[in-house]
């Protein structure tokens, strides 16, 4: 990739090793769809990078063809957050694609919130200092403080996280109070940090879009990002066939949006 030793360089000098959640409490806005993208962009570029599949309807694991799974999410957590894991594996998607991978039986509410982010800190496995890039996939939701969710444990051992949403009343009118709901559990990870919104599911055909996209971008033109992810037919084929994007078809519009948004992603991380 032409842009590899640029985005490599420039990703090195300000940061390392980066545990990132694409969340919202609103369903069927490609949360899980835009991680996947998000991270193989990555991989293309050169990073190593590795999904997280806290959500038990493993829609991300099943999206990545992982053939067979004998080590998952749950057997990840009730391992020894310092000891060895008998059976521990991740399994590769590509060299430097990789995936903890979801379980049908995981229930957050089984777990201390704090407790993927003592197991990602087990010494022996060392895995935030493995990878440049983790992203936790985790279902919609929204943040009771009084139940464990997979979001609030993914939140409590992030250090960014970014929320999509699409144009229109019911995916914005919420966005601020849920950014800040998500802000207070920086009580319990006080690295956690709010990189931005992005639009997606974008149809620039309709002027419905620039009349929400506009006002965004000039209210918070620090935290709206410039790209925005174009509806694309392409990857709903790529992922009937459980493929990428960019293993489909790396020429469509889907597959440009992609790999800007993670130009942008990376240098808001400066």
């Amino acid at each position: 990739d032409r842009y590899y030793n640029r985005y490599k360089a420039m990703y090195n000098k300000y940061n390392n090793h980066m545990i990132l959640v694409n969340l919202n409490n609103k369903g069927g806005v490609g949360k899980t769809t835009n991680t996947i993208h998000f991270g193989a962009s990555l991989e293309k570029k050169g990073y190593k990078v590795l999904f997280i599949d806290c959500d038990s309807q493993c829609d991300l694991t099943y999206a990545v063809d992982v053939p067979e799974v004998n080590y998952t999410i749950v057997d990840f957590l009730k391992g020894s957050p310092k000891g060895e894991h008998s059976n521990f594996q991740l399994t590769a998607v590509t060299d430097n694609l990789h995936i903890l991978a979801g379980d049908p039986d995981f229930l957050a509410s089984d777990y201390k919130a704090t407790q993927l982010r003592d197991a990602l800190n087990n010494p022996i496995y060392k895995l935030r200092e493995q990878y440049d890039f983790i992203f936790i996939d985790v279902p919609p939701e929204k943040i009771n403080p009084r139940n464990v969710s997979p979001m609030e444990m993914a939140l409590m051992c992030a250090d960014y996280f970014i929320v999509p949403i699409e144009s229109q009343d019911f995916s914005i009118k919420n966005l601020d109070s849920f950014i800040n709901k998500a802000m207070e559990l920086r009580k319990g990870n006080t690295n956690l940090k709010f990189l931005g919104f992005y639009f997606t599911n974008v149809l620039t055909t309709q002027k419905i879009f620039e009349e929400y996209y506009i006002p965004m971008r000039e209210k918070y033109p620090n935290t709206c990002f410039k790209t925005y992810i174009r509806r694309d037919a392409e990857v709903i084929k790529a992922t009937a066939e459980r493929m990428t994007i960019f293993e489909y078809n790396p020429l469509c519009r889907a597959s440009e949006d992609y790999q800007r948004f993670t130009e942008e992603l990376l240098e808001r991380l400066k």
